[in-house]
């Protein structure tokens, strides 16, 4: 996604440097970063809030400061947008009362597996006055893409 932000109006090293400091966030999370981990950090980067423990009532705890400066966080959500508008998810469409903030996609390859992957996407919106973050998991497909076309699931039946 740096390439998207480099074609725009952001400078190709500005692309790098985000993209950079978001794989170190993930790299520090260690082997095996869950579809939680994605969600409390792009749920952080949407809201501008502290990293979250998970809670079923909405009073999670703050597990750690936003990974990120305000100046990036004002870049990487310029490239998450445009990930949903020109990049690999622009192919999602929301329903009215839904407006799409962004998103990214993302696949792994399983360890010791050279060509099995899992793919995930991740998509931040508003929904009924409340930013929501989905995040769409699939184990052992073929990439992003399959999560892509399960996210478009779930914001359907919203």
């Amino acid at each position: 996604w740096y390439r998207v932000m480099a074609k725009s109006s952001q400078s190709d090293h500005q692309g790098k440097k985000v993209a950079m400091e978001i794989y170190s966030w993930f790299l520090a999370q260690g082997p095996g970063v869950t579809p939680l981990k994605i969600s409390q950090l792009y749920g952080s980067l949407f809201s501008g809030q502290p990293i979250m423990s998970a809670a079923y009532n909405g009073q999670g705890k703050a597990l750690a400061a936003m990974p990120v400066s305000n100046k990036t966080r004002a870049d990487l959500l310029f490239a998450l947008n445009l990930v949903t508008s020109q990049g690999t998810l622009k192919h999602i469409k929301a329903k009215p009362g839904i407006q799409i903030l962004g998103g990214k996609t993302g696949s792994g390859t399983l360890v010791n597996k050279k060509f099995k992957t899992n793919g995930w996407s991740v998509i931040g919106f508003r929904h009924d006055k409340k930013l929501l973050v989905l995040t769409a998991f699939v184990n052992r497909g073929s990439g992003a893409r399959e999560a892509a076309e399960v996210a478009q699931i779930a914001l359907d039946s919203l």
